[in-house]
Order: C-alpha cells, then sequence, then structure tokens
C-alpha cells in the first residue's frame, strides 16, 4: 500500500523517519553529529573519511545529515512514498526536485561520498571481532577464513557507516556467527533509504526537458479560424440552420 507522495524535507531536517532505518530490536540510540564523523563545510556535507567511506556507525544520522546538505546547497527537495510491510511501515525517497539551474550532477559528489565503502582492511577487522563475540555453528567452524574473505566482497558493495553498524551491532542481535543472508537483510534495511535517496536523483537525471511550446503565429490563427468557420458553416446548413457569420 502505497501514501500520497509529500514534501517531507522540512521534517527530514530534525529526523529522518524513524522507520528509515532501524526496526525493533535492531533499534540504534541517537548519536551527536560530532561522533559521526560529520560536519558541515561551507558548501554542503563533509563526510569524515577513514581512507574510504563514511565514517561513524550511525546510518540514520548521515541520512539525516545528507537529505539537510542537499537541501541546504543545492534546494533539493524530496517527495517521499511510505508503504507498510509485515515489518512496519517504510518511508522512502520517490521523486527529487531540484530548482531551476541546478543539475543531479551538482549533486553527486555528496552521494559518492556517502555511498562510500570501507576499506578491506578495516572490514577484516570488524569480522574478526565478531567472530570473537559470536559462536561457530558446528558446520561452518571450519570455513569461517574462506567464508570471511567473501564476505569481505559483498561488505564493500554498502556504505561503509552501515557495514561498520551492522558488523558491530550484530552480536547483540544474534549468538552464532551470521550467513550472509542474515547480513544481508540488515545491510539492506540500513541502506534503503540513503540508496532510495541516490536513486531519486539519478531518476531526476535522466529526465528529458519537456520543449517549450512555440507561440502560434498570426497567419497559423488565421488559417485554424478559418477551418473552424467552414466547418461550422457547413454543420449548420446540414442542420438547416440559417448561416450567419459573427465575424
Amino acid at each position: 500500500m502505497l501514501g500520497k507522495p509529500t514534501d517531507l524535507a522540512p521534517q527530514i531536517l530534525m529526523e529522518l523517519p524513524s522507520n528509515s532505518g532501524v526496526i525493533g530490536q535492531d533499534q540504534t540510540q541517537k548519536m551527536p553529529q560530532s561522533a559521526i564523523g560529520i560536519g558541515r563545510g561551507a558548501t554542503g556535507l563533509t563526510v569524515a573519511q577513514n581512507a574510504c567511506g563514511p565514517m561513524g556507525d550511525n546510518p540514520t544520522a548521515t541520512d539525516r545529515e545528507l537529505v539537510a546538505s542537499l537541501r541546504r546547497s543545492h534546494g533539493l527537495r524530496l517527495e517521499w512514498k511510505t508503504t507498510f510491510p509485515d515489518s512496519g511501515p517504510v518511508s522512502l525517497a520517490s521523486v527529487a526536485r531540484l530548482p531551476a539551474g541546478r543539475t543531479a550532477a551538482e549533486l553527486m559528489p555528496e552521494i559518492d561520498a556517502a555511498m562510500a565503502p570501507m576499506r578491506p582492511a578495516e572490514i577484516g577487522s570488524l569480522l574478526a571481532q565478531l567472530r570473537l563475540l559470536t559462536k561457530a555453528r558446528p558446520e561452518t567452524e571450519a570455513d569461517l577464513d574462506g567464508t570471511a574473505t567473501l564476505l569481505t566482497e559483498r561488505l564493500m558493495k554498502y556504505p561503509a557507516d552501515v557495514v561498520r553498524h551492522v558488523l558491530k551491532t550484530q552480536p547483540d542481535v544474534q549468538t552464532f556467527w551470521p550467513s550472509w543472508n542474515e547480513l544481508r537483510e540488515r545491510l539492506d534495511l540500513h541502506s534503503r533509504t540513503r540508496r532510495s535517496i541516490a536513486q531519486a536523483i539519478k531518476n531526476h537525471a535522466q529526465k528529458r526537458p519537456t520543449p517549450a511550446k512555440e507561440p502560434i503565429k498570426p497567419d497559423q490563427l488565421a488559417a485554424i479560424m478559418a477551418k473552424f468557420r467552414s466547418q461550422r458553416s457547413r454543420s449548420e446548413s446540414a442542420l438547416g440552420i440559417p448561416i450567419t457569420d459573427a465575424a
């Protein structure tokens, strides 16, 4: 079920919808912006990076600052649609609007910074910590090294702060070493808002501008009126109505 598209930018400047990143037991407390590595530069969002990707482990806070920065720096306005799956309502960006003279390409550096992946070395370190804080299932214990290598490749497809949040909080979610499907479900959950923002902006970039209509020239207008009068005359004659010309 889809809700009516609305421009929630004023509210999002304060806080994204509570369902945009975390649901149920997977909720995280808000962190001050200074703690998540995000600051405001002269020209918009400055995502503090640890070699690659945004720092911090609060994706909702990153999403909130990204939306605020894009509106502040580029005048971006987003329309949001809410769906109502069994897990609870979800609000995602559906349409991006920019002021005249602005292009989606101007926003891409900030989008790319917010979507940047984590370094493989940091992923390896977090996986090692996760291994110490979870129990290995008997059938997977011998394959943990190979699993970690494969996980690193897949985790690099997600924003750094999302990966950091998921791996750090995974021991609080389950006791055993997670399968890829279990991790992917949480990764998708925490990255869906940002991905919807990026997709809405890309869709805006692919829009073809509506060509301006040329004004009707006097000779064209005269031809249109002459055709109209001719058709009216034939119709009135067929109906036996006296023909009059109001011109």
